[in-house]
């Protein structure tokens, strides 16, 4: 294929998917498009999943897509109610795991708002496809495209999401199969407290995710059975965040805590 031929590939692509950031600058810009974003947010709040953990059969039951990256030995102790070393109750759940679902929900209520005014592209909110939620699912006929809003808590510019958490893609490759999508949309956000660019959208093809994720469940399906499995961490920082005490691997520094997260 010439150059011609792919950048002419890659313009017709990018047609077939929202502008994600220029959206949610125009919702942010307007007081009547901000409103309707808060009215979006208070309907996923009401609706109580936006910070629900899944039920702990549930849990035990199932890969979900949220559940990629993992390492197979971690993930099997917290399906099997194992995971007895407690979460920072600031820096891990109030910091980062609460803080990112909320930031990504009033983005993707943005995204709403923005798109929606114009006409071209319907959003629908934590869409359920089968397994996990879709952050937003954007259609405009024939197309459907799954949006995920992550956040990065690195030092540096927001890098390709193949270099930050490749998982990220999986999962959202997970989505763009269920969903039967052409294209999948991730939006990397920067936490306010870093400096550089504070957003930035990636598409992917779904196609080539598609084995991957295949091979990510198969990687994880051991963390369902009764015996544990051998402990994969498949990032450098996944044995200092692990919440199992037995792995010989951990360097978890709350191994030794008394903390309870929730009393």
């Amino acid at each position: 294929m010439s150059g011609a031929e792919e950048a002419a590939d890659e313009g017709r692509a990018l047609e077939a998917v929202p502008d994600v950031i220029r959206l949610i600058k125009k919702a942010a810009a307007r007081s009547d498009l901000r409103r309707r974003a808060r009215i979006h947010l208070a309907r996923l709040l009401e609706d109580g999943d936006l910070l629900a953990d899944y039920p702990a059969g549930e849990r035990r039951a199932a890969i979900f897509p949220s559940d990629y990256g993992s390492c197979a030995l971690a993930l099997w102790a917290e399906k099997h109610g194992l995971a007895d070393i407690p979460r920072d109750g600031i820096d891990d759940q109030l910091a980062r795991l609460d803080m990112g679902s909320l930031i990504g929900a009033w983005e993707a209520c943005l995204f709403k708002a923005g798109a929606e005014s114009e006409g071209v592209w319907f959003v629908e909110l934590e869409y359920e496809p089968g397994r996990g939620h879709i952050d937003a699912l954007a259609s405009s006929p024939p197309w459907l495209v799954p949006v995920e809003f992550k956040s990065s808590y690195g030092t540096g510019a927001i890098k390709e999401p193949e270099d930050e958490n490749p998982a990220h893609l999986l999962q959202l490759g997970d989505y763009g199969e269920q969903v039967d999508a052409k294209h999948m949309v991730l939006v990397a956000l920067r936490p306010p407290a870093k400096a550089g660019e504070r957003m930035k959208q990636f598409v992917r093809d779904v196609a080539p995710f598609v084995p991957l994720v295949a091979a990510e469940r198969a990687r994880l399906a051991p963390a369902l059975g009764d015996e544990a499995p051998v402990a994969d961490p498949q990032a450098a920082w996944a044995c200092f965040t692990c919440r199992y005490a037995a792995c010989k691997k951990n360097k978890n520094k709350n191994a030794n805590s008394s903390e309870v997260l929730f009393a």
